[in-house]
């Protein structure tokens, strides 16, 4: 709509622009990023076991997820981007396909695509009692980078600030939000199906979702709905 009215304003486009740098979208982007570290993270701290050397793969997720919070604020793989441009066949970017990426999709993207995919497969036997979990985190994470990486080649297509530039910009954008918060949606049910329960003050009784029916106490051996029995 900005882009549609001629951006009256260079404080407010600044602040909204979807391909802008430590604005309202980068901010809100890193704050999502960060709450799905801080789920998965919760989840990796009760599950981690320091006699079981397989379980401390749990840890990397939320790692990762952190790291990506950072980047939308600090920039790093657009700084890593540019480095990049060393091995194109001229040194630089101007002459190539790839004038408005670089080629950080090649060099830095894939590999931690594959990474992601490779730490998920080495934790799927923690979905064993939540595979719809397991398949919401696959979606969220090809949503994400279809936007980041498959979408944004495109941005090499159109002429830059034009009308078809402005479309990719705003559906890579998009994938990448929707994709966080698939993830995000992944990682509270996963807290859910293991008997995590969210509270924000005391209350009287609670009534558990069918879901949560099965769940036990580790510790003293009843069901979840007799813990919160009157």
């Amino acid at each position: 709509m900005n882009f549609l009215i001629g951006e009256p304003s260079v404080q407010l486009t600044r602040l909204i622009n979807l391909d802008g740098e430590m604005n309202i979208p980068a901010w809100y982007s890193s704050v999502q990023w960060f709450c799905v570290a801080f789920l998965f993270g919760i989840f990796a701290l009760r599950n981690v076991e320091r006699s079981n050397g397989k379980s401390w793969v749990l840890i990397l997720f939320p790692l990762m997820f952190l790291v990506f919070s950072a980047d939308e604020v600090a920039c790093v793989h657009e700084w890593m981007g540019s480095k990049c441009d060393v091995l194109l066949p001229t040194g630089n970017r101007r002459d190539t396909f790839f004038r408005a990426t670089g080629i950080w999709f090649f060099v830095l993207g894939v590999p931690v695509l594959s990474s992601c995919l490779f730490v998920l497969s080495s934790t799927r036997r923690y979905f064993t009692m939540s595979t719809h979990v397991f398949r919401k985190m696959i979606v969220g994470i090809f949503i994400f980078f279809g936007g980041a990486i498959g979408v944004e080649v495109l941005s090499n297509i159109p002429d830059r600030h034009s009308f078809g530039s402005v479309l990719e910009i705003f559906l890579e954008e998009s994938m990448e939000m929707a994709g966080v918060t698939v993830l995000f949606w992944a990682a509270h049910d996963l807290l859910l199906t293991h008997c995590f329960t969210w509270h924000l003050d005391a209350v009287t009784e609670v009534r558990p979702s069918p879901r949560l029916l099965p769940c036990f106490d580790k510790a003293i051996g009843k069901p979840f709905e007799e813990q919160h029995a009157k």
